[in-house]
């Protein structure tokens, strides 16, 4: 996101909303892992390794995607709109 040619102000938007968003996504993600080690630990490391890796990987990929539509794309189509 800080790489992204973007305003300061876009990538504050981006952070304050993401940091935080990931930061719940991570509590579940802990808290369904504690609950696979419990249930079946065979499926823990599985889980934990595989699962959660491409998850979180993908989840990111999201929010970052959903960041340039939603904040850096609006604001460069009303650039456009209103030169």
């Amino acid at each position: 996101m800080i790489a992204y040619p973007a305003s300061g102000k876009k990538k504050l938007i981006g952070a304050g909303l993401g940091i935080p968003f990931l930061y719940v996504i991570n509590i579940i993600r802990m808290i369904f892992i504690s609950l696979v080690a419990n249930w079946s630990p065979r499926t823990f490391h599985f889980m934990h390794l595989y699962f959660w890796q491409v998850a979180m990987i993908l989840i990111i990929l999201f929010v970052w995607v959903l960041w340039i539509e939603k904040v850096v794309h609006y604001e460069r189509k009303a650039v456009a709109v209103h030169p």
